[in-house]
């Protein structure tokens, strides 16, 4: 049986970054192994794989075998390549047609849509995190929350999908807040009709 592939992040289109603005880095020690890609500018971990999951980019034929660098480290361009490629399709990393402004039949949203949206995000993160410290939830209702968080809230969402789209926020998110919580602000979404 094939083995499942790991969960890997979702990048929104937009925010991709090019070949030439990413590093690939890895490590063998013993038993250990681990490889990643990196954003040059901020150092950020795009994407990862360790132990199994990168033992089995290469058994799979994905990534090229790699060079021994003296200090432990992955080196050499054909593994370098192998591992851009495969981040390349798989959508880690922009391809060439990639990175232009989002269509202009993107979706607006009115103030209201904007305060419904914002609440569902926040009842649903509060209310799953508030319920694993205790049996009854431990959070502030939306309504409850000052006018000035409330509008705080609702200007960043407004500024997040005006530049990444409320699709592609949530899959920014989804690392942080897990795929729990994401599916079930997804699934609120739907409901209400906002996505």
């Amino acid at each position: 049986m094939p083995k499942k592939p790991p969960l890997y992040p979702h990048i929104p289109k937009g925010q991709k970054k090019k070949r030439d603005d990413v590093a690939v880095s890895g490590w063998q020690e013993r038993d250990r192994m681990a490889i990643w890609i990196l954003d040059k500018r901020t150092e950020e971990t795009i994407v990862e794989w360790w132990d199994d999951d990168a033992r089995q980019m290469f058994e799979d034929g994905f990534f090229k075998p790699f060079d021994s660098l003296p200090s432990g480290g992955m080196g050499g361009r054909k593994f370098i390549e192998s591992v851009l490629d495969y981040a390349q399709e798989r959508g880690f990393i922009a391809g060439e047609e990639e990175n232009s402004p989002p269509a202009s039949g993107e979706r607006k949203y009115t103030p209201e849509d904007l305060d419904a949206i914002a609440k569902i995000f926040y009842h649903v993160q509060a209310s799953r995190i508030g319920n694993v410290y205790a049996f009854t939830p431990v959070y502030i209702n939306w309504k409850d929350l000052e006018q000035s968080q409330r509008d705080q809230s609702i200007e960043g969402l407004k500024t997040r999908i005006e530049q990444e789209t409320l699709t592609g926020y949530l899959e920014r998110k989804r690392p942080q807040v897990g795929d729990d919580i994401t599916v079930a602000i997804i699934t609120s979404l739907k409901r209400g009709g906002y996505l």
